[in-house]
């Protein structure tokens, strides 16, 4: 009986000795992570990930493995920890998650196709897992991208179908929208719109919708209706990555009207805030075509000048 007992005691200390060292052997690379010291953490999540594969922590380090590379920018290597977690490991709870991130890396990589395959398959595998609805609208908008609008379409659907309480849900609505303004349909398009407008939702989903209007009206040759649905986004969102491209097209439009001096307001009050530099530059190549057409020939150099792009007219210029 004595036997027995010094037995068990052994195989239980040998146990608990495992379990100590296994815990250990996680912990240094993940504190190395914490640390920022990707290169080396992603070794060390490797040699736990070979050393302890059927582990509960393997799926985790391999997941880490792929953040390191992902941090480290490339993402490649990190795409194949991720990718190799997701398939290894089905039913780690990580599951979704690197598939999402396995999509991340493919858009880095600028493999749209494959992204967009990745993203989708989350909803494929983990329909209830809180990233399905994300990767369907990143797969709607990579199909977009590459003129697959059928396709897109069908993500957008999915979206507003079968997740209609996600953040997702009325971003996936404008961007049928725009689908469909992207095709010549116009009516649908606005139809559409009108169930996100009407709906008051979050701030971001309505700014992107009174952006697709205004695009509407100004190609059915209604501009003051453009310009009604630019203000709205100039005077309300103006934290919205809409902001600058509102206020860039309303300008041009009060200058083909004739409004210069309103336009040259709006501009003038935008573009010390404005911190893309891409826009800087559309907005000083504004000012410059307004004071040129108001036969202010140094004023236009003045703001030309500080475009290198716009060397063309600069000469012309002078």
């Amino acid at each position: 009986m004595k036997k027995y007992l010094l037995l068990g005691f052994l195989l239980i200390s040998f146990v608990n000795a495992q379990t100590n060292m296994e815990s250990d052997d996680f912990s240094y690379p993940l504190k190395l992570y914490n640390q920022s010291l990707y290169e080396l953490a992603a070794k060390q999540f490797a040699k736990f990930y070979n050393n302890y594969p059927n582990s509960a922590k393997a799926p985790e380090a391999k997941y880490y493995a792929g953040m390191a590379y992902f941090k480290l920018g490339n993402y490649n290597l990190a795409r194949i920890e991720f990718q190799s977690a997701a398939i290894e490991y089905p039913g780690s709870p990580r599951a979704g998650e690197c598939w999402y991130k396995t999509g991340e890396c493919y858009q880095r990589m600028d493999n749209k196709a494959e992204a967009a395959k990745s993203f989708e398959t989350i909803r494929l595998l983990y329909p209830e897992d809180p990233l399905a609805s994300k990767g369907l609208y990143l797969a709607g908008n990579l199909y977009s991208d590459t003129d697959q609008e059928d396709k897109a379409r069908q993500m957008y659907r999915i979206i507003i179908d079968r997740y209609s309480t996600s953040e997702d849900y009325y971003f996936a609505i404008v961007k049928t929208a725009n689908s469909h303004f992207k095709m010549g349909e116009l009516q649908e398009a606005n139809d559409l719109l009108e169930k996100v407008l009407s709906s008051k939702s979050n701030n971001a989903s309505l700014a992107d919708a009174y952006l697709l209007k205004a695009k509407i009206n100004k190609t059915q040759g209604d501009f003051n209706g453009a310009i009604k649905y630019y203000q709205i986004i100039i005077e309300q969102y103006r934290e919205s990555e809409n902001y600058s491209m509102a206020v860039i097209e309303m300008a041009n439009l009060l200058i083909q009207q004739g409004q210069f001096d309103k336009a040259k307001n709006i501009i003038s009050d935008s573009i010390s805030k404005e911190k893309k530099k891409s826009n800087q530059d559309l907005m000083h190549c504004i000012l410059g075509d307004i004071y040129f057409l108001n036969n202010k020939h140094a004023l236009a150099l003045n703001e030309y000048d500080k475009v290198t792009s716009v060397a063309g007219k600069e000469t012309e210029l002078k």
